[in-house]
């Protein structure tokens, strides 16, 4: 039997641990750092109002590449509601849109109405100002990163067109967004496939006035052939070496609707393409992502190993034509022709070829996807290669080029 303990022995235990505890407590106590909460920083809030338009979900405003302004009025306000008097500059940005104007604006004691210029605005768009601190760095005054947001102005979505057309053919009216295309509304055909990507064109605007796109898959796309008709497609938007990309894109293709794949447009044809030795890249912006064709031309017989287009033969895959017209354009064949080494050719005629327009920083090059989209006299392709399964035009897809040395293109201009 266990005996019971005394009312002493149980005042000695609990006198035994008071004091440990105690201990434990003040140790910690001494050793919480001395903190000072920072000065809270102002304003804490930004209102954003305007009369402007603002158009609706239903009678959306155009999409419009030109400078179009508003007025918005904006107040800083403190933590608790009440007017702030900031002096200092705050950031506008439009999203999605591109500002046309410098993006610092001063504010005076905590109120400021002005112009806000901008371009190319679509969808659901807002203004946004916000406390990111002076452009004068060295003003001293923090930021607060308090920031408003302007209502919804309404815009409609852009055409492929729309967003292709700009007078610097390097860049496009959407680079860096994440695009949606208007689709639903119109005609666009996908017109080819390639092993990571397909192009397609905008029926209405035509192949040959801005209409057409590369849409890149980064593998075969699914659901989609020559001749599928698209109904939606976004991604984003890049400039891959100067050429116009939708990559990372979601797109839908009509299970039941074709559409006719325009024809090539003739090179022989197009005003002002060829500016003496050099292509207008102006004008043939307008045809990029669009299949062309070109009769007359010849492989150039300075076209050697020790000549400067080898260089970019080897590092990209492309070769130089001489035309008619008197301008040089490039060709990629990738592994769509077999057995063709354009070295051993130079100075052979080139009576037709057909192929995708593309460019890599304005050197302009036709991207053959098939053996048959080129003839060069004397020479006979090994046709040896598979074609894109379910491919309403049986044509083999454009393969990632491998350069003489052996090297695979990282990721090759479609």
């Amino acid at each position: 039997m266990v005996p019971e303990r005394s009312n002493l022995e149980t005042r000695t235990r609990n006198t035994v641990r008071r004091p440990a505890l105690a201990t434990v407590l003040l140790a910690a106590a001494a050793c919480k750092p001395d903190y000072t909460p920072e000065e809270r920083v102002e304003p804490s809030f930004v209102t954003v109002s305007t009369e402007a338009t603002l158009g609706s979900e239903k009678e959306p405003m155009d999409f419009s590449p030109e400078a179009q302004t508003a007025t918005f009025t904006v107040q800083t306000l403190d933590k608790d509601g009440q007017s702030y008097p900031l002096n200092g500059d705050l950031t506008v940005r439009v999203r999605p849109g591109r500002l046309s104007m410098d993006p610092k604006i001063t504010i005076e004691n905590g109120v400021w109405t002005g112009d806000v210029t901008w371009e190319a605005a679509f969808g659901p768009a807002r203004f946004w100002f916000g406390d990111e601190g002076d452009k004068d760095i060295d003003s001293g005054r923090p930021a607060g990163w308090a920031t408003g947001v302007s209502p919804i102005f309404h815009f409609v979505i852009p055409t492929i067109a729309q967003m292709q057309e700009i007078d610097d053919p390097e860049t496009n009216q959407l680079a860096g967004e994440f695009a949606e295309l208007e689709i639903a509304e119109r005609q666009v055909v996908v017109t080819e496939i390639a092993t990571d990507g397909f192009w397609a064109t905008d029926l209405l605007d035509g192949a040959d006035s801005y209409g057409s796109i590369y849409v890149y898959t980064f593998g075969k796309p699914e659901g989609v052939v020559a001749g599928t008709r698209l109904l939606g497609l976004d991604g984003s938007v890049q400039e891959y070496l100067g050429t116009t990309q939708l990559s990372f894109p979601n797109y839908t293709g009509s299970d039941t609707e074709t559409l006719m794949v325009p024809d090539a447009i003739a090179l022989e044809g197009v005003t002002g393409l060829c500016d003496g030795s050099d292509v207008n890249s102006n004008a043939a912006e307008a045809l990029e992502a669009s299949r062309v064709s070109l009769t007359g031309a010849k492989i150039p017989a300075s076209f050697t190993s020790e000549s400067e287009e080898y260089l970019d033969y080897i590092e990209y895959g492309q070769w130089p034509i001489e035309t008619s017209m008197g301008c040089t354009l490039y060709i990629s064949t990738g592994t769509a022709v077999i057995g063709l080494d354009p070295l051993e050719w130079a100075g052979a005629e080139i009576p037709s070829v057909s192929g995708m327009l593309t460019q890599i920083w304005s050197q302009w090059i036709i991207t053959i996807t098939d053996a048959d989209d080129i003839q060069i006299t004397g020479f006979s392709s090994d046709k040896t290669t598979t074609t894109a399964t379910g491919s309403a035009s049986s044509r083999t897809p454009a393969t990632r080029a491998v350069t003489e040395r052996g090297r695979p293109l990282p990721r090759p201009a479609p």
